[in-house]
């Protein structure tokens, strides 16, 4: 079937800040743009809701379960645990009701979407209508699950008809390893550019900071999978070999921020370490930025990585595969702290090297992920799926 002909239900719980959102607005709008019927199912909002889904297609239709406001992302309130009490009962009524028939592909995306979509296919057989094709895109790696996250998902991603992986390409053999009656995929996510502001908008910001060196991180606060005291130890490790003022901005917020400001004054970086919380608009940051600094996997940095690396920004990244052992990656990246400490000071005191690498990572950030890569990719695997090939 033909995208244009196709009827398309994205469901994700929420569409706050993060790489996730940021891939299934993009897929909407493509699919929309392409002449698709396209809905965005969401649980609940957030307060940073707002920024993401003013970018989403009018034609794009936008359902929401529930009426919850929650103030960010990581709020773990007892709205939030209503909302999961509450899903397997829209679930059950969505499929029994047949109005998930009225979709050719359900594309669930992190893991309470994965577990509507569950739900959905448990209580298919009492539905006498037919099942729309239910895809999953694995947002995350195994690597840096718990055990019982990584059960869980097996145990959802075994009734679904297909599912996407966009980081680890070890996770792929895995997964076709232990499902190998599963079709699975990989497919690498895609961003947009982000465009420089003007000079005089980027020399004022920079100012703020007392115009010395930038190093800058994106990313959800989050230890277990994002690695943010692991990031503040290799930044207290450049403190040390580097010795001259800089400033560490550390953009975004999650559930372990105050662990990581214990941290900073622990370690004593408070001149250093500046939190901004969330932010709409990350070209500012990007734009003075004299690294981007990250936890990737394999060879990949996530969405915000990319987005900098767009903008000439070179990124230096953590490496969280500890069996990983990539000959030609496509960013530095070391499991050494020491070692990313000392490209971080190269990057700070060597103007040709940081030239290089700046030219170097737009380059790949426009050639290797392209937006229209990924939407190529996820149309023919709709197609695929719903013409039976």
């Amino acid at each position: 079937m033909e995208v244009r002909d196709l009827r398309i239900l994205f469901i994700i719980s929420k569409m706050g800040k993060g790489g996730a959102q940021r891939i299934v607005l993009d897929l909407a709008n493509a699919m929309a743009a392409a002449g698709a019927r396209v809905d965005l199912l969401i649980f609940y909002h957030t307060a940073q809701d707002q920024s993401v889904l003013v970018e989403l297609d009018s034609r794009v239709g936008l359902l929401n379960i529930l009426p919850f406001t929650l103030a960010s992302d990581h709020e773990n309130s007892s709205k939030k645990i209503l909302t999961i009490f509450l899903l397997p009962l829209f679930a059950m009524w969505w499929t029994i009701s047949g109005r998930m028939a009225r979709y050719h592909i359900a594309h669930s995306n992190l893991l309470l979407a994965s577990f509507f979509s569950w739900i959905c296919l448990v209580f298919q057989p009492l539905s006498r209508k037919p099942a729309p094709k239910y895809i999953e895109t694995f947002h995350s790696d195994l690597v840096s699950l718990l055990p019982w996250e990584r059960n869980l998902f097996f145990v959802f991603w075994k009734k679904n008809d297909g599912l996407i992986v966009e980081l680890r390409r070890k996770d792929l053999k895995i997964l076709r390893n232990r499902m190998p009656e599963n079709f699975i995929d990989y497919i690498p996510f895609g961003v947009l550019p982000l465009d420089l502001p003007g000079q005089s908008e980027v020399d004022e910001y920079k100012n703020t900071y007392g115009n010395i060196p930038v190093i800058l991180s994106v990313m959800r606060l989050q230890q277990q999978q994002k690695k943010v005291l692991d990031l503040l130890m290799v930044i207290d490790r450049f403190r040390e070999i580097y010795n001259k003022p800089f400033i560490y901005l550390l953009v975004g917020d999650g559930p372990d921020r105050q662990r990581a400001e214990d941290l900073v004054r622990s370690l004593d970086l408070g001149n250093h370490v500046k939190f901004t919380g969330y932010m709409d608009d990350i070209k500012l940051p990007c734009s003075i930025a004299r690294a981007f600094l990250i936890a990737g996997i394999e060879d990949l940095v996530g969405i915000a990585g990319l987005q900098a690396a767009s903008m000439g920004v070179p990124v230096v990244s953590l490496q969280m595969d500890t069996e990983w052992s990539g000959s030609d990656p496509i960013f530095f990246n070391s499991t050494s702290q020491d070692v990313l400490a000392t490209e971080l000071k190269k990057l700070v005191i060597d103007g040709i090297y940081y030239e290089k690498r700046s030219r170097y990572s737009a380059s790949v950030a426009q050639s290797a992920f392209s937006v229209n890569q990924m939407v190529a990719s996820y149309s023919r695997i709709y197609s695929s799926l719903t013409s039976g090939g």
